[in-house]
């Protein structure tokens, strides 16, 4: 990624371009340059993190396009059901999509997002894909607002597809800006709507308050979205991260394509 993020325009049909759908860049994830790419399907097999490097023994990869689905609860997306991928949290957890998972910075209200002792502040340029970035999109009606987080290298594509693919239901959106924690601004853990690809890129609605990660109780319920709120910008945004955020490997022809969904399995947001 580049230390100016994935810039853009504020216009609502955004500036995607052909490349945008096949967008292809590196990231350093266990001491080793990876290739990323949009059409990538993730990858199968796994490795250990060799000693001396950070999280070493640790697991990489295994992650898989029609995986990168979780929900609103941070510690969700990974593929797999067993005790270490479920519930909430991060804590040791592996890294199947090779990304770390999100970091919302200190004096974030629910104690399951201080991670910083662990994966570092929301600007740690150790993080593969680099710091973390925010972009925002805003639907037809004033007070709505949807924001995407996640890591620079992933932002440098992934908001100009987001533009490309959700035009039609965009009135204005911001280009990537550097993300300095919650404590300073959106998007809050409190206003995530999803998770994807392990915990490592979110989607959030401004306003939205989701009483249950306040709590360390795993079957709280979250709290139901705005009534009124625009379903179709919502959706599309949903299913074309789904179908469209980076993963570490080469293109393929059967992981991507135009328009929404693809390989990844669509998950209704409700």
């Amino acid at each position: 990624g580049t230390s100016s993020g994935s810039g853009g325009s504020s216009s609502s049909s955004g500036s995607g371009s052909s490349s945008s759908s096949r967008g292809s860049g590196s990231i350093n994830s266990g001491g080793v340059s990876r290739g990323i790419s949009t059409g990538s399907p993730g990858i199968q097999t796994t490795s250990t993190v060799p000693s001396g490097q950070m999280f070493g023994g640790r697991t990489v990869g295994g992650g898989m396009r029609n995986g990168v689905y979780g929900s609103r609860t941070y510690g969700s997306g990974y593929p797999g059901n067993n005790t270490t991928t479920t519930g909430k949290g991060t804590t040791g957890r592996n890294f199947p999509y090779f990304f770390w998972p999100l970091t919302f910075g200190a004096g974030t209200a629910s104690y399951v997002y201080h991670s910083d002792s662990e994966y570092g502040r929301p600007d740690n340029s150790s993080r593969p894909g680099g710091p973390l970035y925010t972009a925002s999109f805003q639907g037809q009606a004033a007070n709505e607002t949807f924001r995407v987080l996640s890591d620079n290298s992933t932002m440098d594509s992934l908001a100009d597809s987001l533009a490309q693919y959700c035009a039609i239901y965009i009135r204005a959106r911001s280009g990537a800006t550097p993300y300095s924690g919650a404590n300073t601004s959106s998007p809050k853990p409190e206003e995530v709507i999803q998770y994807y690809r392990a915990s490592s890129v979110a989607l959030s609605l401004d306003g939205y308050n989701n009483s249950a990660v306040f709590t360390d109780d795993e079957s709280a319920p979250d709290t139901p979205l705005p009534p009124l709120l625009n379903m179709e910008l919502l959706n599309c945004l949903n299913q074309s991260i789904g179908a469209h955020v980076p993963l570490v490997g080469e293109y393929s022809t059967a992981a991507d394509g135009p328009g929404l969904g693809n390989s990844a399995t669509r998950v209704q947001v409700d």
